[in-house]
């Protein structure tokens, strides 16, 4: 957002090539953050686990945002106007949105799951990652688009507002609480179903038995 409100005041190239190395910084981190959230949000027990998925998600787009410095031909051409994409665009392109819809089945999946969800908190996931989705797409596919800025800050925006009201503070009222008492309890805690297959744990626990604990692992094979 800030990279586009700054490419529309820009007036001087130099500022033309500041605002877009800050679009395009946000473009290369978004989809390894939005991933992120996600997991975090469904397993909220297994931080450090997200941790390294986050920093392994966070390398292609850091690659792809360190040809913008030393080959901006393969990705973006910094000061053609309008844009000119290499072929580096497209493949980071289709990367964030099959990033980005990963980490929305992550949403869907742990809605269904959750004592608070419904339905609708699964349509609103739906229909908040479409929105951005769609509007970049828009953007990036039409070539020319009628409109002079990049509407998929607007389009996010939207979506973080949707996401906070109808999928975050209805679908994990319910679990959370007792999500992070076994989190910060210096205690081992394992939390099995009636098929005895894990489903919470904290770190104290993974400590004590000195092995990962995964999600749906047999309480039995693991003791």
């Amino acid at each position: 957002s800030a990279g586009t409100l700054l490419l529309v005041h820009a007036d001087t190239p130099a500022a033309v090539l500041a605002a877009r190395r800050v679009l395009f910084a946000g473009v290369c981190l978004l989809p390894a953050a939005w991933v992120w959230c996600a997991l975090v949000a469904a397993h909220p027990h297994a931080l450090a686990q997200q941790r390294r998925r986050f920093l392994a998600m966070l390398m292609p787009g850091l690659a792809v945002y360190a040809c913008l410095y030393v080959a901006p031909g393969a990705f973006i051409d910094w000061y053609a106007e309008p844009i000119r994409r290499g072929p580096l665009f497209y493949w980071n392109a289709a990367y964030s949105w099959s990033a980005i819809v990963f980490g929305a089945g992550v949403l869907v999946h742990a809605t269904r799951r959750s004592a608070g969800g419904s339905v609708g908190q699964q349509l609103a996931t739906l229909v908040g990652v479409g929105m951005p989705l769609l509007a970049n797409g828009a953007y990036v596919l039409l070539g020319a688009p009628p409109w002079p800025w990049d509407p998929t800050p607007i389009a996010l925006g939207f979506s973080a507002a949707l996401f906070r009201v109808r999928v975050v503070d209805v679908t994990w009222a319910a679990q959370h609480p007792r999500a992070e008492v076994v989190a910060q309890m210096h205690d081992a805690v394992l939390v099995a179903d009636r098929t005895r297959r894990i489903v919470d744990w904290n770190a104290a626990a993974a400590e004590m038995i000195g092995t990962p604990v995964v999600e749906g692992r047999s309480l039995d094979e693991l003791l």
